[in-house]
């Protein structure tokens, strides 16, 4: 009862850990879209890095910022961004590409009445968009589909991607070469930067978990990937979107439902336990009952059965309840001789070597008609001697 009782707490204790996280969590609305590799809803793109595993590219993700990339990145993805970058990052990232790296690069995406880069957005499209002088409208339909350029190294067996989101690139000043468009214009396209290559997506979500579904999609994430590769370790940029090198994998993890659904788990358990170890008051020493010894007994039973003058009769139930106890030891029927049952654990116990003499000296002596009490001690403590040793 003690053991359902336990279980009822820890029960209740789960449910309202868990009833009041559905209750203080945040609201979806007003959260800002979040393209993490370590996402496996519609927006993530863990799908595309699980795949770059797969195909044994180089890719792992950046937790540090712009100033510090490492020496062995040759190409790093900065897919829309949720954290704000410094302005000196920017600079840093723009000399980096100069030096002859890849950047991929996407906007954010919201939607159309509100301002196009919003209060995340603002300072990064400013400081980054506006330096690479790009400009980006919302167009037409939001989902199109549209062919790459032939001549383009990234169009090799992407026969047609689709777009889910209509914003594209509009010519500011910029020179690019287009290499993707519909209707509404420039979908995807790069810029020569020194040594290196500029990469822009309209569309963050034409990679992520739930773009790769659709038509050639994943060809051309994985052709982008291959182009990085070429030139070293790919990098997707998980600083800005809130994963700090401190932070561990858990941080991830207690982002998504199931991670918050896991911390209420652990909060009972730990309750739980604590309540179970919490003591209340000083420990009590355990109290040993002392036992007495098994000869002083059997002494005392012999003086007793002698003193009446039934030294036989007292020799005959020591041996009538050794025999039940030796056949309880050895597994053997109780009805069965003692003689037989004193072979059996010779057998079987080395601590029992030559009990069978025994048995038999103590059955000679039951047969005597004047058993004396220094005779029916001698025996009783040769058989208690034997059980004391075999238990």
């Amino acid at each position: 009862m003690k053991i359902k009782t336990d279980y009822v707490i820890l029960a209740v204790l789960l449910l309202l850990l868990v009833g009041a996280t559905l209750l203080w969590r945040r609201p979806l609305h007003g959260q800002p879209r979040d393209h993490s590799v370590w996402r496996t809803n519609r927006e993530g793109y863990r799908a595309l890095y699980a795949l770059a595993q797969r195909l044994r590219l180089p890719v792992s993700d950046l937790r540090r910022p712009w100033t510090d990339l490492p020496r062995d990145a040759g190409m790093l993805c900065l897919i829309d961004p949720t954290h704000l970058p410094l302005r000196d990052e920017v600079n840093a990232l723009l000399e980096w590409v100069r030096a002859g790296h890849i950047l991929l690069l996407t906007p954010q995406i919201v939607s159309p009445d509100e301002p196009l880069w919003g209060p995340l957005g603002e300072d990064y499209a400013v400081d980054l968009f506006e330096k690479l002088d790009l400009s980006l409208t919302h167009v037409g339909p939001k989902v199109s589909k549209t062919r790459m350029r032939p001549s383009s190294e990234l169009a090799a067996g992407v026969r047609q991607i689709r777009l889910l989101h209509n914003t594209r690139l509009e010519r500011h000043g910029a020179a690019f070469e287009v290499l993707a468009r519909d209707e509404s214009g420039p979908a995807i396209v790069a810029l020569q930067k020194g040594r290196g290559l500029i990469y822009v997506l309209t569309d963050p979500d034409l990679l992520s978990n739930v773009g790769l579904r659709y038509d050639d999609n994943a060809i051309l994430g994985v052709n982008l990937l291959w182009q990085g590769a070429q030139h070293g370790r790919v990098y997707f940029d998980e600083y800005h979107h809130g994963f700090r090198e401190a932070h561990s994998r858990w941080a991830a993890l207690g982002a998504t439902p199931p991670g918050r659904a896991l911390w209420p788990l652990l909060a009972a358990v730990a309750i739980y336990l604590f309540g179970r170890i919490w003591r209340f008051g000083a420990p009590i020493t355990l109290q040993r009952t002392q036992h007495r010894s098994a000869l002083e007994h059997v002494q005392a039973f012999a003086h007793v059965y002698q003193s009446a003058g039934a030294g036989q009769a007292a020799l005959g139930l020591i041996l009538d309840g050794f025999r039940r106890r030796l056949a309880r030891r050895v597994g053997a029927n109780p009805g069965r001789p003692l003689a037989e049952l004193a072979d059996i654990a010779e057998s079987r116990d080395p601590h029992a070597a030559g009990l069978r003499d025994v048995v038999a000296g103590a059955h000679r002596a039951a047969a005597l008609p004047d058993l004396e009490e220094r005779e029916l001690l001698h025996w009783a403590r040769r058989l208690a001697y034997y059980e004391q040793e075999g238990s």
